[in-house]
């Protein structure tokens, strides 16, 4: 996205100084044909991997994703054995995920048309069936997933996302974080566990999404995040978006820009932050209705049309 600045205008949008500290992937699945890329360095963050993801079996692109403006991918049948995206980078990069000490957050948005009937269907991971180095998260019937932490399987997280509608994932994990260090949300809702490990080996591949372990869901799915820390649930709800979600986007400013306008800024319909300049030359911000950091009220009252 491009913001140009004209002299004398007034510039109204949203404004959130999203922290990409600690990005590791983002695969926003609008790609038409080969791989699909990892753009996280692109949203200035400090730790990327080289991670890819390369399609294997069907894998329809294209398909209307539910974030605006951001098309998805998706895997057509149920149960078809071999329809998924997997990583091209070395499963040693996870480490981050799967040993003693780890700290990672996931954020995805999916649609799952077809599971089965009290079957286990896989969304994405990596390893086997529930070895000490896995990651998994797995739908498991008709209100439970499954989740597999590092030797643990964890079954208790609720879900009702049987419905064919788009919906928000978030599961984190803070291995020596204490009580409560697995959270998961799903579409704003948080669910809270206590999971630790001892593993300090490797998982044995990088990761999938659709087919990990030989049954994946029916489903579509976009803007896949993958972080080396807890985000704070500021910083999930900014993703979440009051469900309309938001893509994590490089704001590039073009012009004579205000001083006060972070690069990297991502622009949401929903903001209330208020941009006002004059001339290419005085800039002013306004967060709500406060104005009493103004010096000139009535320069304010003449770019706004509001009294202060």
């Amino acid at each position: 996205m491009a913001i140009t600045y004209h002299a004398g205008r007034r510039i109204q949008g949203t404004s959130i100084d999203f922290n990409t500290t600690g990005l590791k992937a983002y695969w926003k699945m609008n790609e038409a044909s080969g791989n699909l890329l990892n753009t996280a360095s692109a949203q200035g963050s400090d730790s990327t991997m080289s991670a890819d993801l390369v399609s294997s079996g069907t894998v329809n692109r294209g398909r209307t994703g539910h974030v605006s403006g951001v098309d998805c991918i998706g895997f057509p049948t149920y149960d078809a054995d071999g329809n998924k995206v997997t990583a091209n980078n070395s499963a040693s990069d996870y480490g981050f995920m799967n040993k003693a000490g780890c700290k990672f957050t996931a954020c995805w948005w999916a649609s799952i048309l077809e599971h089965g009937t009290y079957q286990t269907a896989d969304l994405w991971g990596f390893g086997g069936n529930g070895g000490g180095n896995d990651i998994q998260f797995r739908y498991l019937n008709n209100d439970r997933f499954t989740i597999w932490l590092a030797g643990t399987e964890y079954t208790s997280f609720t879900q009702s996302v049987g419905d064919s509608n788009w919906h928000f994932y978030m599961l984190s994990w803070d291995e020596d974080g204490g009580s409560n260090n697995a959270q998961f949300q799903l579409d704003g809702t948080k669910q809270t566990a206590t999971v630790t490990t001892t593993n300090t080996s490797d998982s044995s591949n990088p990761l999938t999404i659709g087919d990990v372990t030989g049954n994946e869901p029916q489903m579509d799915i976009q803007e896949f995040s993958l972080w080396n820390r807890v985000l704070t649930d500021d910083e999930i709800a900014l993703i979440y978006n009051s469900g309309n979600g938001a893509e994590l986007q490089n704001t590039s400013l073009t012009g004579s820009k205000p001083t006060n306008v972070q690069v990297g800024s991502r622009l949401e319909e929903t903001d209330t932050r208020k941009i006002y300049y004059k001339d290419d030359i005085s800039y002013k911000e306004l967060d709500g209705a406060d104005a009493t950091n103004y010096t000139s009220e009535s320069w304010y009252e003449q770019l706004s049309g509001e009294t202060p």
